[in-house]
């Protein structure tokens, strides 16, 4: 506990944790590459060797200075591999000979020694293809670099001084090398650790979204075949929403929920009739009652999907009217999802600008001043005016209104 409390104390030791934990909050908040991530750790592990040589990360023992090479060394060698270790072993054995002194062979040595048994452990733990590192093999290094550096106390000229100081501070020096091995090891494996959930989060999150793209993408694909006038409509109107939903401010994930709901916002129209989704005049009362279910019932077959997003609630929501008359519950203004008002807004302007068995597509002016006449009424008048800028600069200005 004398030893802990020793390092502990120090006032270098605590500079290094605190730098060892942002260089773990940069690690894990950045998007590095490969290299970079390579070098953003290598550099920190080799100037903790000279550190640990220079400046004397240090406990003092009746007037001997023992600094942390070997643990620096260890560490460096498990948690960024041979090279990165090696690279560490080169820096302290350059800080070493700068330095000077009668013990420069004796310690360059050890050095190499630490290395070499550092070494040595990885390579068994890579043998046994171990992804993350335990406290065992932390030990195990932190135990071997200290034993080496007692040891090495030996070759301090003359022999007799060598060996008494053995005698005097080995079992010291070999505690100090194992606990600052584990200190420093254990905050370096805890963000190795945070970074592996995390990683593991984005990878479940990137395959969950890719399925969701796939089944909605199915799910469309169906709706075409089985009715071919509307074709198209579902993929307009989704491009529609997230040029609106990026112009409101809506985030990438919220456009991606925006974009998959729109994909598939009629999948409802697949309990109704064919004949009646392809009539050439305009639909009796009876038959509009019998449209207007496609909503509830795409919410019934989407509801129990486990989404990242309420799709099934934006679809349900999709004919709701922005002043309450809408269907099928009748709700108003922000009892509305914004997302359904999107889509309520997108999918009538497509309709609008598009042929339909029954009549012939408005012009885009025509449509545009619907949008105006129904602005506060049918429509949430903010969307009503994102999506006329759409209209007017969209075709100028493409990158505002770019999809997922």
């Amino acid at each position: 506990m004398h030893y802990l409390l020793s390092i502990l104390s120090a006032g270098q030791t605590t500079v290094a944790l605190i730098i060892f934990i942002l260089l773990g909050e940069v690690l894990t908040h950045s998007r590095l590459t490969p290299q970079q991530k390579f070098w953003v750790r290598a550099i920190p592990l080799a100037l903790l060797g000279v550190v640990a040589l220079n400046l004397h990360l240090h406990v003092v023992t009746d007037g001997v200075f023992i600094d942390l090479r070997g643990a620096a060394i260890a560490i460096a060698t498990l948690f960024g591999g041979l090279a990165v270790g090696a690279i560490a072993t080169v820096a302290e054995l350059i800080t070493r000979f700068l330095i000077g002194g009668e013990a420069t062979v004796a310690d360059s040595f050890g050095i190499v020694t630490n290395f070499a048994l550092s070494a040595a452990v990885f390579h068994f733990l890579m043998k046994d293809n171990v992804e993350n590192i335990t406290l065992k093999w932390i030990l195990l290094a932190g135990l071997l670099v200290g034993v080496a550096e007692a040891i090495f106390l030996l070759l301090i000229e003359p022999l007799p001084y060598g060996v008494a100081l053995f005698n005097e501070v080995g079992i010291q020096l070999m505690a100090v090398q194992l606990i600052s091995t584990a200190l420093f090891g254990w905050v370096l494996k805890s963000q190795d650790d945070h970074q592996r959930n995390i990683d593991t989060l984005e990878q479940n999150a990137k395959q969950q979204s890719e399925n969701f793209h796939q089944i909605v993408g199915a799910l469309s694909s169906a709706m075409a075949h089985r009715d071919p006038t509307t074709a198209g409509h579902e993929k307009r109107v989704a491009e529609f929403a997230v040029a609106v939903g990026r112009h409101l401010g809506l985030d990438e994930s919220r456009l991606e929920g925006l974009y998959l709901a729109s994909l598939v916002h009629d999948i409802g129209q697949i309990t109704i009739p064919t004949e009646i989704l392809t009539r050439t005049r305009c639909l009796r009362p009876e038959e509009f009652e019998l449209i207007k279910q496609h909503s509830t019932a795409g919410y019934e077959i989407l509801n129990e999907v486990n989404s990242p997003w309420p799709l099934a609630q934006m679809i349900v929501e999709h004919h709701e009217n922005f002043d309450g008359s809408g269907y099928p519950k009748g709700l108003k203004g922000d009892e509305i999802l914004l997302e359904a008002r999107i889509i309520r807004v997108c999918d009538s302007l497509d309709a609008m600008t598009s042929h339909r068995p029954f009549r012939k597509a408005h012009r885009e002016e025509e449509a545009i001043a619907q949008l105006q006449l129904k602005s506060g009424s049918e429509f949430d008048p903010e969307i009503v005016t994102a999506c006329i800028r759409f209209l007017i600069l969209g075709r100028d200005t493409p990158e505002l209104f770019s999809g997922i």
